[in-house]
């Protein structure tokens, strides 16, 4: 059986990763104490959603590890969008996090969809924030068709729908052609075929390396007129922002 465990340990003491966050938003402090006692308690939830639907080791299939949530937390914080868009939310990790952001904004809805029917039953922190109308669920709803038909203006997304190398192109090309001046975040970062040793080594489940292609799609569409860069990470985050 696979050990789920609490990663918040392994980033708080892993200077490499600390220096990523640093490099990416300055000093931290301030965030990282509003941000630890809510991932303390969201940890729970995770891995008992882990160990219900068998994905695996914590945070290495799936949910967001200590790192990637942080991260999504702070973009959340110091952006301040009226609007974020999530593409799959699984069950309601990721999501919880962005919320708690949005949260301590002040406003702020998360929209999330997911076609996977399993998944429907979310933690009960997602359950929390979509009473309060913080986030906005769709039910049973395909990604690039949620893409064509909405008409909010995020400007911070994060994706964690389908892996798959043309649908996550074509979810890639409709980010870039709705939103260009958005900030996109995507799961799976430290997966591609493209990632080096050491990014490779943070991953926790190293036989899906290079089966999952967000990395490759987000980089090859967005192209040089962005800034590409990613957070190591059990799955790792991968980031794209407007020059």
């Amino acid at each position: 059986m696979i050990k789920l465990v609490d990663t918040k340990d392994k980033y708080t003491n892993d200077q490499a990763a600390k220096q990523q966050l640093a490099d990416l938003f300055g000093d931290t402090t301030k965030y990282t104490l509003e941000f630890d006692p809510f991932w303390n308690e969201m940890v729970p939830q995770a891995i008992k959603m882990h160990n219900r639907h068998g994905m695996g080791e914590y945070a290495g299939s799936g949910c967001v590890d200590y790192n990637e949530a942080k991260a999504l937390y702070i973009f959340t914080r110091l952006l301040r969008p009226k609007i974020v868009v999530e593409l799959g939310y699984a069950g309601g990790i990721s999501t919880s996090f962005i919320a708690r952001g949005l949260e301590m904004n002040g406003a702020g809805q998360v929209h999330t969809v997911d076609l996977s029917p399993e998944y429907w039953d979310v933690c009960p922190t997602f359950q929390q924030y979509r009473k309060q109308e913080t986030i906005v669920q769709y039910h049973a709803t395909d990604a690039i068709q949620f893409l064509k038909d909405t008409d909010v203006a995020p400007i911070l997304t994060f994706s964690d729908a389908t892996h798959e190398e043309e649908p996550t192109r074509q979810i890639a090309e409709l980010l870039k052609k709705k939103w260009p001046h958005a900030v996109h975040l995507y799961h799976e970062w430290g997966m591609s075929n493209k990632s080096a040793a050491e990014e490779r080594s943070y991953v926790s489940m190293q036989n899906l390396i290079g089966t999952q292609y967000e990395r490759d799609a987000f980089e090859s569409v967005f192209g040089d007129q962005y800034r590409h860069g990613g957070l190591y990470g059990s799955c790792g985050l991968g980031i794209v922002m407007p020059l």
